[in-house]
């Protein structure tokens, strides 16, 4: 619908100016960014219990929503540029300089939220966190320094975006981590539930998909398009589980328990339950707010 939008728009534009600006590129993106917003909004207006992958997913959202922005400012200054140089320049360095510091942690963010969803123990802390994300990091810091070293990417005459000699890394460190995903997905096979198992799989196909195509045709940037609409399917099957919560209030329900349970045994993961009895439920409600409860 956005992209068919932008089209009838760019009718009533100047012919020069709509070809130089409403590109395909630049359409994928803006069509990324509607899908990611949507996600927001439906993510923050629906009040459900947090998880304990909730934080990384949000961190997934909001990374993949200012990484279609920087990509957007990077393509609309396309037609303003210059070989000479001037301020359109730098700002196009910048905006794809932090396209790639954030697009390249979006592999091994993914890659931890599969670790938490699949349960993968009790030892998470924070150093362990550190060391399972520190290539990313270390590629994290040639990315930063490429206005420098031009080792990731560099505009020949200024124009022209060319691919650096490390720009590679990325795909490798991006591979990597996709395939410990796969991994953790394989080896926990039997302890994830249906859905959450199809939207993590889904994620990783489009994603590959994304990956592969931009890989081979650098001209057709397909990979955010794809990586936004399966980020929206993780969100609807895992993060936005409505079969797993009580309707009034919003509690993970006895399917829930009965879930995470067989989860935890299967995975060998300490744990512990509590049992509450509430009497009198239907005083209560009349006495309290929902939200209170």
């Amino acid at each position: 619908t956005i992209i068919y939008i932008l089209g009838v728009a760019a009718k009533f534009l100047p012919g020069e100016f709509s070809m130089r600006f409403l590109t395909t590129d630049l359409c994928f993106f803006i069509c990324s960014v509607f899908i990611v917003v949507c996600c927001l909004i439906f993510y923050y207006t629906h009040r459900k219990p947090k998880k304990e992958s909730a934080k990384v997913f949000e961190l997934l959202l909001f990374n993949m929503l200012f990484t279609c922005l920087a990509s957007i400012l990077a393509t609309g200054m396309n037609p303003l540029v210059s070989t000479d140089g001037n301020a359109f320049n730098v700002a196009q360095n910048f905006f794809q300089t932090i396209y790639f510091a954030l697009h390249t942690l979006l592999a091994p963010l993914f890659a931890l939220y599969v670790v938490i969803v699949n349960n993968w123990g009790e030892n998470r802390s924070r150093r362990v966190v550190l060391w399972f994300l520190s290539p990313a990091l270390l590629l994290e810091l040639f990315v930063l320094t490429n206005p420098l070293t031009h080792l990731i990417f560099y505009y020949q005459d200024n124009v022209l975006f060319t691919r650096g000699p490390l720009e590679l890394f990325i795909y490798a460190e991006a591979a990597g981590y996709i395939a410990f995903a796969v991994g953790q997905l394989f080896t926990y096979r039997r302890v994830l539930v249906k859905s959450t198992a199809f939207a993590l799989w889904f994620f990783i196909g489009a994603s590959l998909t994304g990956i592969l195509v931009q890989f081979a045709l650098p001209w057709l940037k397909l990979e955010l398009f794809f990586e936004s609409i399966s980020l929206f399917g993780v969100m609807l099957l895992i993060e936005m589980e409505d079969l797993h919560a009580d309707s009034i209030t919003g509690v993970y329900n006895r399917r829930t328990f009965i879930a995470d349970n067989n989860r935890y045994i299967r995975s060998n993961r300490k744990y512990s339950v509590i049992v509450i009895s509430l009497s009198s439920f239907k005083s209560l409600r009349s006495m309290f707010k929902i939200e209170d409860l």
